[in-house]
């Protein structure tokens, strides 16, 4: 085995389960391939302290003993993804491992995206006040604008009747003056200090959402398939990481909520919009809340919830529709004419 996979991934041998405990703790492992029959610690015994220890790592359990007892513990305790008898031929073995790693690199994108928008969000609430006490300060400089006109047309017009009060007048018209100008000036250095965006380059929808699909699909319910219909291919005017981090948001939701069956999802164009529309039957009435803003954190939706502010920002809007048991969660975004 070793050297069939050598070529292609690093490999790190262990004579017990014992050493591949330690060689796991100390070592980034994606795959455990182990043999079954092995003294002190059998390999469901083994698959079953990984599964505790490190989760993300893909267990296979390898024997020359087919027994169903056997393949049902492996499955149980350990939750192997893999059951091979010996022997195995190279060529599979080869395919079973590389499909392996990249359920694992996945995983670990999808878990990336998802923190990677959580900081993101972290973030936001800055933004957002800059730009409410930017807008904030423009509110108020009109009003002062206004006063300023006034007592500019009160100094003239008083100084045939109140001589007294002219030079008083005109003073203070320039103190408020200068107060304009230092508040136009920190209004702009607010606005100034706020992160500006590239210029948006049309993103091909479906190929996104084929990416998307491909990391999904692995870690959907094993009840669950997600089934696309692609009536259309728009390109759309959104960064390309968030349209990614939204669909795959997107599927990880209706994945994880569908009660059974397929999740079917459908693109089309209509009227310079791309839609994405997604139905599946569901048991838990609570999905319909997925898109409520106050959703904690920590919550399993949140990652929906925060998704549909990016979609908003692109000029966009996301729809959750509950009827009877059965949800439709629905996309729209801006199109771009091919």
């Amino acid at each position: 085995m070793q050297y069939v996979l050598e070529p292609f991934f690093r490999v790190e041998c262990a004579s017990s389960g014992a050493e591949a405990l330690a060689r796991i703790a100390s070592v980034d492992v994606a795959v455990l391939l182990t043999d079954q029959r092995m003294p002190a610690m059998t390999g469901v015994d083994l698959c079953e302290t990984v599964r505790e220890r490190h989760p993300d790592v893909v267990r296979i359990l390898i024997t020359a003993y087919g027994d169903v007892h056997t393949a049902i513990e492996a499955v149980n305790r350990g939750g192997v993804t893999q059951f091979l008898l010996k022997p195995v031929r190279n060529d599979e073995l080869l395919e079973i491992v590389l499909s392996a790693t990249q359920l694992v690199q996945a995983s670990r994108s999808v878990r990336s995206l998802q923190q990677r928008f959580l900081q993101e969000s972290a973030r936001a609430p800055a933004r957002v006040v800059s730009r409410h006490a930017a807008d904030g300060l423009a509110t108020h400089l009109a009003g002062l604008r206004e006063i300023s006109s006034h007592l500019t047309d009160l100094s003239e017009t008083s100084a045939r009747r109140f001589t007294e009060l002219q030079e008083e007048v005109r003073s203070t018209g320039a103190d408020l003056a200068s107060a304009l100008n230092a508040l136009e000036a920190f209004q702009a250095s607010l606005l100034a200090g706020m992160p500006t965006s590239p210029p948006l380059r049309p993103v091909d929808l479906s190929r996104v959402i084929d990416t998307a699909a491909r990391l999904v699909r692995p870690l959907a319910q094993a009840t669950c398939q997600i089934v696309i219909a692609l009536g259309a291919s728009p390109r759309v005017l959104m960064g390309a990481d968030e349209l990614s981090h939204v669909v795959v948001q997107f599927l990880m939701f209706a994945s994880r909520v569908a009660s059974d069956g397929d999740v079917h999802v459908e693109v089309s164009e209509t009227a310079g919009r791309a839609i994405v529309q997604a139905d599946l039957r569901i048991e838990d009435e609570g999905a319909a809340r997925a898109l409520d803003p106050s959703l904690a954190l920590d919550h399993p939706n949140a990652g929906l919830a925060l998704a549909r502010h990016l979609v908003e920002e692109a000029n966009g809007l996301m729809r959750l529709e509950v009827t009877s048991g059965q949800l439709r969660l629905a996309l729209e975004l801006v199109a771009v004419p091919s």
